[in-house]
């Protein structure tokens, strides 16, 4: 099974939905949908792009390549994962401003997370949360 099967049904499972749900969301068949899920086809780049959505994660993350946080606790800890995020930014010669950072959508944000972050560590009791940059 593949990453993205493996992937898909984990996040399916957390969402609580049907795979019908989904593949209504995504404008697919049942089938195809199912299909992605056992690992017999792949999603062309458009259904990857609203599977990412629908989940609000990102593609990167589907394919195995990118962190995943959970939507909820991103949504409620937000400023501190900016703060976190403009730590990182900051070592690139074109950092953003804090403000640029709050503007951005979701789902950018999600991007940017992922692009700069290796590894992300949540201590659930002080929601302390420890950063492992790329750069």
């Amino acid at each position: 099974m593949s990453q993205l099967s493996q992937k898909l049904i984990k996040l399916k499972q957390e969402k609580n939905v049907l795979q019908k749900d989904i593949a209504e969301a995504i404008g697919v068949s049942l089938r195809a949908y199912q299909y992605y899920e056992q690992g017999e086809r792949e999603p062309n780049v458009q259904s990857l792009k609203k599977l990412a959505t629908y989940f609000s994660v990102t593609i990167d993350y589907l394919l195995g390549q990118g962190v995943y946080v959970h939507e909820q606790f991103i949504l409620e800890h937000r400023n501190l994962f900016e703060k976190k995020l403009q730590e990182g930014l900051l070592r690139l010669p074109f950092a953003p401003k804090i403000e640029e950072i709050k503007e951005l959508d979701f789902q950018t944000f999600m991007l940017t997370l992922s692009l700069l972050v290796k590894d992300i560590d949540i201590d659930d009791a002080t929601d302390k949360i420890t950063i492992d940059y790329r750069i």
